[in-house]
């Protein structure tokens, strides 16, 4: 099923002008993920206990997996912990998941459980399919609000997409949040929150029960790659 996009073309006074919000040029935080290392200085394992240290660079790209059979959940998030208002951007080779397997490719800001903004892309219950009626060359990328319900998206596997969270504030100095594949909104969120709540961002690949029916029946992996941050500069 295609994506669905819908714009409004609304006509207001010039005093009352919804502000455009402006992002710096040149991010204040990036890893291109080239060379041969992990720079470990920027991030640190955050993989569930038991999951295998499964990530490396490879060919100018992060590399993440987990195993078939098995609950792995590999994560790399940053030691910066402080991120606020701004764009994120995740370039990431979506693989082809087998049907059914409960493995998702992450791509999300995190606080605690409660405050928590994420793209999880995999092949989806047969009913997440039932409702957003996937081709069968595509994914569903999950975006996902601990303080809000989901919304899935086609998105086709065994390509790159990008995929971007923007935080503003809206009239309350409430965080606005949105989620973007391939520079299309894709979901919008009030929250009741603001910037009293900083994150950490993270990648990752994890085997997770509510992505599909099964244990992956092989290993998956995904590639990073660049993780960039742009601060929000102003308001016009």
């Amino acid at each position: 099923m295609p994506l669905l996009l819908f714009s409004c073309n609304a006509i207001f006074p010039k005093d009352e002008m919804p502000a455009a919000q402006i992002f710096d040029l040149t991010p204040s935080f990036q890893d291109e993920f080239e060379g041969e290392e992990i720079n470990f200085d920027d991030w640190y394992d955050d993989s569930s206990r038991r999951s295998p240290a499964n990530y490396y660079l490879e060919n100018g790209s992060l590399k993440i997996g987990t195993r078939a059979q098995t609950s792995d959940r590999v994560k790399l998030r940053t030691f910066k912990d402080s991120f606020g208002l701004g764009k994120y951007e995740w370039r990431i080779f979506v693989p082809a998941i087998n049907p059914g397997d409960q493995v998702s490719v992450g791509a999300f800001l995190y606080f605690d459980d409660e405050h928590e903004f994420d793209f999880e892309i995999g092949y989806g219950q047969i009913e997440d399919r039932e409702m957003y009626l996937p081709k069968t060359d595509e994914l569903l990328a999950f975006c996902v609000s601990q303080s809000g319900t989901s919304k899935g998206i086609p998105v086709v596997a065994n390509t790159w997409h990008t995929f971007s969270l923007e935080l503003t504030l809206n009239d309350e100095n409430y965080f606005l949040v949105k989620w973007l594949i391939n520079e299309e909104v894709v979901k919008e969120l009030n929250t009741d929150f603001g910037e009293e709540i900083t994150f950490s961002a993270i990648c990752s690949v994890e085997n997770l029960s509510f992505m599909g029916e099964q244990l992956p029946v092989s290993d998956t992996y995904a590639l990073f790659d660049y993780f960039r941050f742009y601060t929000l500069l102003k308001e016009e």
